[in-house]
């Protein structure tokens, strides 16, 4: 009655193992694409952490130039004409000079505020620039250039 066909049963059935295998070739290439998507997005996100920090920085540093914040240079010198020449021209470079002419102005400067560099002339009214010096180094290492017109 039925009369059955084996080779189209067959054939049928390699045409489902193969739709079935490109089914499943297609599933493992659009997994693969989202992998990468996925991949790359995240890093996008590190590149834009990274550009957000740099944006911080940068932000940082125009907020201390809207500010004003210069590094400070402490000029200890009793001449009033040499210490004003000095700052004139560290304040053009874009520095703040604070200027004593003394050594225990100078000392007192010194450690209310705190400058990132002094210039110091050795030869003072009050006291012998050396000294200040020593005391100095006793607590700090704060960067020190000696101006001076000693021959030693």
């Amino acid at each position: 009655m039925y009369e059955t066909d084996h080779t189209n049963g067959g054939e049928e059935k390699l045409k489902r193992i193969t739709v079935a295998m490109t089914v499943a070739g297609v599933l493992l290439i659009l997994f693969l694409i989202v992998v990468m998507i996925i991949t790359f997005v995240q890093m996008g996100v590190k590149n834009a952490e990274l550009s957000r920090w740099e944006k911080e920085y940068q932000r940082y540093e125009e907020l201390q130039e809207q500010m004003n914040i210069r590094e400070k240079i402490l000029v200890i010198e009793d001449e009033k004409s040499i210490s004003h020449f000095i700052s004139t021209i560290l304040n053009s470079h874009g520095y703040e000079a604070m200027q004593a002419r003394s050594g225990a102005e100078a000392q007192s400067m010194i450690s209310s505020h705190c400058p990132d560099l002094i210039i110091l002339d050795l030869g003072l009214p009050d006291m012998d620039g050396l000294e200040i010096l020593r005391q100095l180094r006793s607590w700090s290492s704060l960067p020190v250039v000696v101006v001076s017109a000693r021959s030693h």
